[in-house]
């Protein structure tokens, strides 16, 4: 056999084996750690990325810089489980523009100390959470470096709760029930 078709098969072969951890992977790891880490959310039997299933997906943009990407490239995704009818639990996942994954809660009013509403006290039956929902995306945020001065972290948000949740402004004119005060 020709030694170069031999090495060409065997640089082949370990460039290959070498790859990094596909998506998938990563995604089950990125699930897994979130749901041992918050005994609040549901774990479902063999993979946890297939439990959770993608309910919705945000991809923001494939503009290119002159380094090859942009910083403002990213991914968000809504995923729940199947079975959560009653009581949704749900998880949100960051993905940056080098593919670092990021997952977050997406609890339930249960979780009233999770939301850190004011004049709201915990529910008794339900685990305490121990964090907020902001400091949770402020720690997606920093771990994913999506803090920066370009404001991708205002376009997460607006990405977050515009298209992923599909929440919408309220004015004066929505409702004649909103009841406002002079200042």
């Amino acid at each position: 056999m020709n030694p170069f078709i031999t090495l060409g098969l065997l640089s082949v072969l370990v460039i290959t084996s070498c790859a990094p951890p596909t998506t998938e992977a990563a995604m089950e790891e990125t699930i897994t750690k979130l749901t041992d880490k918050f005994p609040q959310l549901p774990k479902g039997k063999g993979n946890q990325s297939d439990y959770y299933q993608l309910i919705r997906s945000v991809r923001r943009g494939r503009n290119t810089s002159s380094r090859g990407f942009s910083s403002q490239e990213f991914e968000i995704q809504l995923r729940a489980t199947p079975d959560s009818i009653e009581v949704k639990e749900q998880i949100i996942v960051l993905i940056n523009s080098q593919g670092q994954q990021y997952a977050i809660p997406f609890l339930s009013n249960r979780h009233r100390d999770y939301w850190n509403f004011p004049f709201d006290n915990r529910e008794q039956t339900t685990k305490p959470t121990n964090t907020t929902f902001e400091k949770e995306l402020t720690t997606a945020f920093n771990t994913l470096q999506l803090n920066d001065t370009v404001g991708t972290a205002g376009a997460v948000i607006n990405e977050l709760l515009f298209s992923l949740l599909h929440c919408e402004k309220i004015t004066e004119s929505d409702s004649t029930d909103l009841h406002v005060e002079a200042v």
